[in-house]
């Protein structure tokens, strides 16, 4: 009867284990793959002297209001933006910054048939007269992020280093490792089914050598 017990309980163990795994999807990976999809360009982040972040919509994740204390800070990092206000004046910082994420599985985006496991909207925009965004003029670029179980901050220092990259056609992928704020090129095949965001088009692929 023991005996019965203790397989049956064996058994259920590996079930908990096999499920967790399942759930958490852990990344050994050592650099994170990534892909940026342009938006605006309509100025570089090197014309940015500051930035302003409305203190409860700036920093969003999976539809909630998401507090980081370090983004700041990594902002100044990845940006070389130094002067990082949470809702300043217009008159003490004419740009406005924002980022939000979400999780979920998107096949529309692969990249070397691996899909894409988060999307992370950021944009650098000029402030009209009332503090509010201008959406005409902005920098903005919606990044694909493919490795699994990535932390929120990790999540928008990728959006960070993609947003700062200089980019010569509307779709591409980079990588960085794992504790670096440097993005590489990264080879290999990315395949979108969005022609322009949010709108979708005809499945397309861009290969780099």
């Amino acid at each position: 009867m023991n005996k019965i017990a203790f397989v049956a309980w064996a058994f259920a163990a590996a079930c908990v284990v096999a499920w967790a795994l399942l759930m958490y999807e852990p990344d050994f990976s050592g650099e994170y793959r990534a892909a940026a999809s342009q938006n605006q360009g309509a100025f570089r982040t090197s014309d940015v002297s500051c930035v302003s972040i409305e203190r409860h919509k700036g920093v969003i994740y999976d539809q909630k209001e998401y507090a980081d204390p370090l983004l700041a800070q990594a902002i100044t990092d990845v940006l070389s933006i130094k002067n990082v206000f949470f809702d300043a004046g217009v008159a003490t910082c004419p740009w406005h910054f924002g980022v939000t994420a979400i999780t979920g599985r998107d096949y529309a985006v692969t990249y070397n048939g691996e899909f894409a496991r988060y999307l992370v909207s950021i944009a650098l925009c000029e402030r009209t007269s009332d503090g509010r965004a201008n959406p005409n003029a902005c920098l903005s670029k919606n990044i694909y992020v493919f490795n699994r179980s990535i932390e929120p901050h990790q999540l928008f220092v990728l959006a960070l280093i993609g947003l700062v990259r200089s980019q010569a056609t509307e779709w591409e992928a980079y990588r960085v490792k794992k504790g670096s704020i440097e993005g590489l090129p990264l080879p290999g095949t990315l395949h979108s089914a969005y022609q322009s965001w949010p709108g979708t088009g005809q499945p397309w692929e861009m290969r780099r050598n």
